[in-house]
């Protein structure tokens, strides 16, 4: 399959829709909350299904406006490297969000599930390594461990008791890293496929697989009511089509930490909007992470920049280097 040699957009650009998706992804856990308590035949299960479902179809229908988009899932089902890779994503994507959504259903306070699954970065940082050789210098993960400890506040500011279950936290620190691979195997295959055409066949499979773990829990797939299928529609378009796959977008152009590190302050944002959608006050220990979170991810991007600049004046000057040997060269010669 042909390399795609797509201009790559600003960083500016690329941080604004971090942003947006972070902000998107965030009202996901309050609208589940809104759903299972008022009745609306919503599942664990069946929520997985739809949400993910209605995300396809939004993707479809980007592949349908482009005939570009037509042509290249048809070379992606030729290709055997590539389509494996992304059925191997959406298995990985499905999967977390499963798991996700099962570790809720327990007793675990929801305090300590939040704190782990926002362990995700750490994986992508060994899996950066391992996969792509990028190293993570020691103050940008200053950064993150700041970022990681202002979350931790904000967790434990929502501990409302209830006991821990040692299947639940493992369960999440296995979604973690599932979704640290569904990040990592995008960044791989993103520069061989085009982003639209790469959703549809991943998402393709974690349907599938929803699909398929809901028959065997026997979980009903109806009824719903009006006010659950609006929340469907909006967990699977708003939530995880703008939201999760904005991330996914951004690898292409930066590195999967980087990208990652972004939503870290997703429990902040969750904190305003389960505000305004459950009534939800704020806690001084939720502003208090909430400015160690932005602390850390200024700490993250400046220590960047400094790495970035000094990559780059290495280069300069090994170039300088060889410029000098070879203008006595020259003189040698004449």
């Amino acid at each position: 399959m042909e390399l795609k040699q797509n201009k790559a957009p600003s960083m500016a650009v690329i941080y604004a829709v971090l942003i947006f998706g972070m902000v998107a992804s965030t009202f996901h856990a309050p609208l589940f909350r809104i759903g299972l308590a008022h009745n609306t035949g919503m599942t664990s299960e069946n929520m997985s299904v739809y949400r993910m479902f209605f995300a396809w179809v939004g993707v479809a229908v980007m592949c349908a406006i482009k005939k570009d988009y037509r042509q290249e899932i048809v070379k992606i089902c030729k290709n055997p490297r590539v389509f494996i890779i992304l059925a191997l994503m959406g298995i990985f994507k499905a999967s977390s969000l499963l798991i996700w959504a099962y570790c809720l259903d327990s007793q675990t306070p929801v305090f300590v599930l939040n704190m782990i699954s926002n362990t995700q970065p750490l994986f992508i940082m060994l899996g950066s390594y391992l996969m792509f050789k990028e190293r993570t210098g020691p103050k940008a993960m200053l950064g993150v461990f700041i970022c990681l400890f202002g979350v931790g506040i904000i967790s434990i500011s929502s501990f409302s008791g209830g006991t821990i279950s040692l299947w639940a936290v493992f369960g999440m620190f296995c979604s973690a890293i599932l979704m640290a691979l569904y990040l990592l195997f995008s960044k791989l295959v993103q520069q061989d496929v085009s982003f639209w055409p790469m959703l549809f066949i991943a998402y393709i499979f974690s349907t599938l697989e929803m699909v398929a773990c809901c028959v065997l829990s026997g979980s009903p797939f109806g009824p719903i009511t009006m006010e659950g299928w609006l929340i469907f529609l909006v967990m699977g378009i708003w939530c995880t089509l703008l939201g999760h796959s904005c991330g996914v977008w951004a690898v292409k152009y930066i590195s999967p930490v980087k990208s990652s590190i972004f939503n870290l302050f997703g429990p902040v944002v969750s904190a305003v909007v389960c505000y305004f959608l459950l009534g939800e006050i704020p806690s001084i220990m939720v502003l208090i992470g909430g400015a160690l979170v932005l602390v850390g991810l200024c700490v993250y991007n400046l220590a960047k920049l400094q790495e970035s600049r000094a990559v780059l004046a290495k280069e300069q000057a090994d170039v300088k280097a060889m410029e000098g040997e070879a203008v006595p060269q020259q003189n040698a010669a004449g």
